[in-house]
């Protein structure tokens, strides 16, 4: 299967829908993402209902639903108030990395024949979400360095 990159170096229509928001409202539900048997069904609704070529995880809702789950990480996040800590801890988590590969490894042979887009805020932006997890309310201050 070609790439992304590659599919539109050659000029090749794709269509990757941000259909995450619009679906869980559509559906009713909130989405699985700690079920991956059940995160599978979903996007298989959405897929039979919108056909998108690109399926796309997004790390966001991911972790803030692990965070949810495993309130222990989200205290191992505000050990210490530097600005980096809470986002070093969160993604040396063993346990959430397994389960963010299980994720992408499962939904890969699901969908085999799509795209799939693994969709990651941008490092400030992760420095700033991460930092809210931890520190709920306060604003972290980010600058160009």
């Amino acid at each position: 299967m070609p790439s992304l990159m590659d599919r539109c170096a050659e000029g090749s229509d794709c269509l990757w829908l941000d259909y995450t928001a619009y679906a869980e409202k559509l559906f009713g539900d909130h989405i699985p993402w700690l079920d991956t048997d059940a995160l599978v069904d979903w996007k298989r609704k959405v897929c039979g209902l919108l056909a998108p070529e690109v399926i796309a995880v997004p790390v966001e809702a991911v972790v803030d639903r692990w965070l949810t789950a495993n309130p222990q990480l989200r205290d191992a996040m505000s050990a210490k108030r530097r600005l980096l800590f809470p986002l070093k801890t969160l993604l040396s988590n063993d346990a959430l990395r397994t389960r963010m590969v299980d994720l992408i490894g499962t939904l890969r042979v699901a969908f085999n024949t799509r795209i799939l887009a693994v969709v990651l805020p941008s490092p400030p932006v992760w420095i700033a979400l991460s930092y809210r997890q931890a520190f709920p309310g306060v604003v972290a201050e980010i600058d160009e360095d």
